[in-house]
């Protein structure tokens, strides 16, 4: 399946990534999380289909500040 992680901040998308997962019944990967800017992040999981993306679910995350 041909997966897309969409990560937005303030209700716009800021970064993507692609993910190709194989044909097995229970699947893991790991991604890093392309998240440089402090705040609340929602991260979008869609499958990409040959005629529409199908949203197969979203997580809500907040980024701290670094501290000094």
């Amino acid at each position: 399946a041909d997966i897309i992680l969409a990560f937005s901040r303030k209700g716009k998308v800021r970064r993507t990534a692609n993910i190709k997962l194989g044909g097995a019944t229970r699947y893991r990967t790991w991604k890093r999380i392309p998240t440089d800017k402090a705040g609340q992040w929602t991260v979008s999981i869609l499958q990409e289909l040959e005629d529409q993306d199908l949203e197969l679910g979203s997580m809500q995350f907040t980024v701290a500040a670094p501290t000094q």
